[in-house]
This record gives structure tokens, C-alpha cells and sequence, in this order.
């Protein structure tokens, strides 16, 4: 295949990607797919010609697609792609797609299917590292001068806090963390939010914190559930705003302050399927973006920090005992995880600061490795993927 060529992606996926390869034939217009070149018919047999959709416009909006689109993609023409590169995707999700598909008359079997997970794929799916590909393109640019911005006076900044631990939909984790972090009387020396940003009710937060934690909740449990959400620098109605137009990551000026008022991040991932065994597992950008710029402790799946190390970045054992990372049973790994969270901050002031100032280059370069990451060979592979399982197909 010489050449992959987009003839449309209604996700931005290749948005931050510039190549002579990427020729746009078709936009969208109120949901209708309309042509805005005239589609090359006599194409080069070596050339692959790629149509993107996102799962959720397909399942959620009401698409329209004109005949001679609908035959190029039924004919093989041009290559159906299915895009949910920010979720996991299952078989039900897939039946679903394809029935939606059925319906616009796109009669298009074995879909190759692209989504964030890193571990073990369906037979048409497509996984990659979705948010490292993200992070890399917008995380280094928020500052255009992070050194002034940012490492010039780190040393000396004073800490106000020990750590940061923001956090926006619920998940069991995040509950026992965040309660923990009130429990154990860390509150004041964290910048911690919860904010149920989804409006879960008590019943449902009920239920997610009995599956992690395996009893009923008592009564301090109860009441704390009861004061969500818990926020410390944005309102809910700020958080969703920007959540949904103006910074997807959340990642601006405010939070690489916040990052800089404070010695480590407490991050509470969005999945805890284990990478060190033979399932489907993610990476999100809660790692990424503070990997720039803080040293980090993650509760996340067992080998998250196995797993960025192979790419390239530091990790902190000066500071945390990374042992962490070895423990299969989740609630086990998350109680160990909150025990030394709270042996670092009950660290004498000067020690802590004095080890924190000892992993600023390795800070600096997790920064570098996260800038200088090589997403034109994840975008690449992706290609060749497709390729393979459209090949696959004939």
C-alpha cells in the first residue's frame, strides 16, 4: 500500500497530523454527509482510500450519506473505519453500530474498529495509545515558554500543598481515595476535588463502593457520599463548559500552577483492568498530562507503571515504594497506594522538599520524552492495521 488516503473523520483524530497522504472528498454538513471534492474514481490500486466515523455519531446522531457515498463504501471503494479512540469498545457496542449502519444502507461486514485499548482486541479492533498520541500534540504547547513558566523557580517554590488529586466522574476508586483523603485527615494538605460530574446517584455510589470494597458502608462512608460533589478550583458549571468546548484534557495555565503548588500527583486513572496479564486495558490522559510536569503515584491497572516505563519515562521510587505496581487484587493495591500517600505527607517539610527537588530532571524528562514522542509511527501503525484487516477481508 503506497498511499492511505482520509476521505473524511468527523473526530479530529488527525487533526494535528499535516501530510501530503490526508485528501478531505467529503465533510459534514447538519448531519449529512455531502461531497466537497469530486471523489478520484480511476484511484491508484496501491492507494487505500479510509472513511472515519466516530461510534457516537453513529449511534447518536441522525446521519445522512448521499447513494453514490453509500456505494463507494458497500463496493470497497472506499474503506469504512469505526473511531471510538477515547473508549473501550465490546461486542454489543459493535452489533449495535452495525445495525445503525444496516439502517443508513451501508451493508459493510467486518468493520476494522479503532479504540484506546492497549491490551488484548477483538478480532476487527484496532487499539492504540490513544492519549499519548493526544498529550503529545497539545500538552507541550499550552506554554510556549515552560521553563520561565513553570522550571525556572522550582526549586524554591513554596509548596502550599502536598498533593493533587482532581477528579470528575465517579468511579468506586475515586470514592474510597477521595473519603480516604478526608479519613486519614489529608484534606488540608491536598488540592482533592470529587465532583460526580455525571450526577450518580447515592444508590449508584452505593453500590460501586460495596463492589470494590465488598460490605455495606458505614456511617462516616454514608455521610461523606451525602457532601458530593467536593470541589476545589471550578465550579460544576466551569468544569462542564470546558469539559465540553473549550479543553477536553483540562489541561491550561491553572492546573500546571496547581501542579507547581504542590509536591506530587495522586492520580486516580479510569480503569483498573490489570496490564500484566491477557486483557483489554487503557491508558488515559490523567497520567499524561501530569506526567510533564509532577511526580506521580497511580491508581490505575497492576503494570500501569511497567508500561510507561517500556515507553520511555520515569518513574518516582525515591519518593513512593512503586511496589504498588505488583499487587493483583485492586482494593489491596489502592489501600497500599493511600498508606503511602500519607507516610509522604506526614514527611518532614525539609525531606520531602529536598527528594522532590532531586527528581526535578526527571521531570524535565518526562517532558521531553512525552514532546518528542513519535506519533506519526502510532499513526502509521494505525494505518497499516487497517490495512491489514481490510486485506484480511478478501
Amino acid at each position: 500500500m503506497d498511499n492511505f488516503i482520509i476521505t473524511f473523520d468527523d473526530s479530529g483524530l488527525f487533526a494535528h497530523h499535516s501530510s501530503d497522504l490526508y485528501y478531505h472528498n467529503f465533510e459534514q454538513k447538519d448531519n449529512k454527509i455531502v461531497v466537497v471534492n469530486e471523489f478520484i474514481k480511476s484511484k491508484s490500486k496501491t492507494d487505500l482510500y479510509l472513511f472515519f466515523l466516530t461510534y457516537d455519531s453513529i449511534m447518536f446522531e441522525e446521519l445522512e450519506f448521499p447513494p453514490h457515498l453509500v456505494e463507494y463504501l458497500n463496493s470497497g471503494i472506499i474503506k469504512l473505519v469505526i473511531n471510538r479512540r477515547g473508549e473501550f469498545i465490546n461486542g454489543d457496542d459493535i452489533i449495535e453500530a452495525s445495525r445503525k449502519l444496516n439502517d443508513l444502507g451501508i451493508k459493510v461486514d467486518n468493520i476494522p474498529i479503532i479504540s484506546m485499548n492497549i491490551g488484548k482486541k477483538l478480532p476487527n479492533e484496532i487499539g492504540f495509545d490513544s492519549q499519548l498520541a493526544e498529550c503529545s500534540w497539545r500538552v507541550p504547547y499550552v506554554v510556549k515558554d515552560i521553563n520561565k513558566f513553570y522550571f525556572e523557580d522550582l526549586e524554591t517554590h513554596k509548596k502550599e500543598y502536598k498533593f493533587i488529586c482532581l477528579n470528575g466522574t465517579i468511579t468506586s476508586w475515586r470514592l474510597l481515595v477521595t473519603y480516604e483523603i478526608f479519613n486519614r485527615n489529608l484534606k488540608k494538605k491536598s488540592m482533592m476535588s470529587m465532583v460526580n460530574k455525571c450526577n450518580d446517584s447515592l444508590e449508584n455510589m452505593n453500590s460501586q463502593w460495596e463492589y470494590l470494597v465488598d460490605r455495606k458502608l458505614n456511617k462516616n462512608e454514608l455521610n461523606y457520599l451525602k457532601k458530593l460533589p467536593i470541589l476545589f478550583d471550578k465550579t460544576s458549571k466551569q468544569l462542564n463548559k470546558e469539559i465540553g468546548t473549550i479543553n477536553p484534557m483540562l489541561v491550561d495555565e491553572d492546573y500546571i500552577l496547581n501542579l507547581k503548588k504542590s509536591y506530587f500527583s495522586l492520580i486516580t486513572e479510569s480503569d483498573l483492568s490489570p496490564f500484566n496479564v491477557n486483557n483489554s486495558y487503557k491508558i488515559t490522559e490523567k497520567t499524561y498530562k501530569a506526567i510533564s510536569y509532577h511526580p506521580f503515584i497511580i491508581v490505575g491497572g497492576a503494570g500501569i507503571l511497567k508500561y510507561l516505563r517500556k515507553l520511555g519515562f520515569k518513574t518516582f521510587p525515591e519518593l513512593f515504594d512503586e511496589s504498588y505496581d505488583e499487587i493483583d487484587d485492586n482494593y489491596e493495591r489502592i489501600k497500599f497506594i493511600l498508606n503511602e500517600v500519607e507516610r509522604v505527607c506526614n514527611m518532614d517539610s525539609k525531606k520531602i522538599h529536598n527528594i522532590y527537588v532531586s527528581m526535578i530532571s526527571k521531570i524535565e524528562h518526562n517532558g521531553k520524552i512525552l514532546k518528542e514522542y513519535n506519533v506519526d509511527k502510532i499513526i502509521y501503525g494505525i494505518f497499516k492495521n487497517i490495512n491489514n484487516k481490510v486485506e484480511g477481508e478478501s
